[in-house]
């Protein structure tokens, strides 16, 4: 009888594991991206963990890689944007970069939807982590 239940287990891990088949983004249709942890580092302290919020970052994004756009997405009524300047498609994984006001910024999603990026000026950088969906 227990030969039976695992066997049976087996069986039903295979069957719903081909029925749901590993997660992947589009990234021909545009991209809503959420920063879930921010933190600040300067050369005169050390990094400081916090929210968007925190360091007036956006919590939401939309990108456009045909469009080369990222744009502000909420409330916020400045509706920043950013024109991105470079695109890499490395291996399922989408590298954007980009210059918006004296700042260089960098972002990286993988075909799963995990995002990390950085924005960096002279003596200040800020690193997001996120994640992303085809919209």
């Amino acid at each position: 009888m227990r030969n039976l239940i695992i066997i049976f287990a087996i069986a039903t891990i295979g069957i719903f594991s081909s029925a749901f088949p590993a997660f992947s983004l589009d990234t021909s249709a545009p991209l809503l991206c959420s920063v879930t942890k921010a933190i600040e580092c300067s050369n005169e302290n050390s990094c400081l963990e916090g929210t968007a919020e925190t360091y007036d970052l956006p919590q939401f994004v939309k990108i456009d890689l045909q469009g080369k756009k990222i744009i502000e997405v909420g409330e916020n009524t400045l509706k920043r944007e950013s024109e991105i300047k470079n695109v890499q498609q490395i291996n399922n994984t989408s590298i954007i970069q980009g210059i918006e006001n004296g700042r260089s910024w960098s972002v990286v999603i993988g075909d799963e939807g995990k995002m990390s990026g950085a924005v960096s000026e002279s003596g200040v950088a800020f690193i997001v982590f996120g994640a992303c969906i085809s919209l």
